[in-house]
């Protein structure tokens, strides 16, 4: 069931209330961005949001003290909404995909980013090396390939990154595809109806885009990481290491 929003009040009497603002929770995108009509405040949110729950039955559970306290929660459809719910249904299974492909593309794009960071400070020692040359070479042909996946961050000052990212822009890269899952995502979650035939063939195009670059990201991690490691062992020099890929 998706989480509670955050209590609203925490004054002792009357008691404390929580909110629910009936979504899942919000996807990991790179960027959360206000759309043109929001209204400024600290309650409008950011875009992509979590997806909206659908018409049904919840739980509702308080722990207290070491005992929990379940009670039924109905969320019914908005009266004035004439969507059967089987078309909100392939909407939420659509928001949901788009957020696993953020989530796929997030999480691939931290390690990216760790790989880069450990390759620079690497770079750096080999700078003065000068029997490190060759070495020096791998780190950096390697971290070119690093950069190609990585694509423009938009949340980074890193000249390498850039500012501006534009969804779908430019050839395929971990950010770019976050970037467009969002778009995506926000799209569909703009109505009460069914995804369109273009949205669900676009989600396809850019699935199939993140196989790629998850693929190439893997075989950096289970080749490329580990026959460098092996050279700057050999030199002395720390080895790589991203997470349980780090070899």
């Amino acid at each position: 069931m998706p989480p509670w929003r955050t209590p609203t009040c925490t004054c002792s009497s009357p008691p404390p209330r929580s909110g629910w603002d009936l979504r899942y929770p919000k996807p990991r995108a790179l960027l959360y961005e206000y759309a043109i009509r929001a209204a400024p405040g600290a309650d409008t949110p950011a875009e992509p949001e979590g997806p909206l729950v659908l018409p049904g039955i919840y739980q509702v559970t308080l722990t207290v003290a070491g005992r929990s306290y379940t009670v039924p929660l109905t969320v019914k459809q908005d009266p004035r909404v004439k969507v059967p719910l089987a078309s909100l249904s392939e909407q939420l299974s659509l928001q949901m995909a788009l957020g696993d492909g953020m989530k796929r593309s997030y999480e691939a794009l931290q390690q990216v980013h760790d790989l880069r960071r450990q390759l620079r400070e690497i770079g750096a020692r080999l700078e003065s090396d000068l029997d490190g040359k060759q070495t020096l070479a791998s780190v950096r042909a390697l971290d070119e390939r690093a950069q190609a996946l990585q694509g423009r961050d938009p949340r980074s000052a890193d000249p390498d990154a850039g500012f501006a990212l534009a969804a779908g822009s430019g050839p395929a890269s971990l950010a770019t595809l976050n970037a467009t899952f969002a778009t995506l995502a926000t799209i569909a979650g703009g109505a009460d109806a069914a995804p369109t035939l273009q949205a669900r063939e676009m989600f396809k195009e850019q699935r199939r885009d993140l196989g790629t670059q998850l693929a190439a990201w893997s075989l950096i991690t289970s080749t490329q990481i580990p026959d460098l490691n092996r050279t700057l062992r050999e030199r002395g020099l720390p080895a790589i290491t991203i997470g349980e890929s780090g070899k």
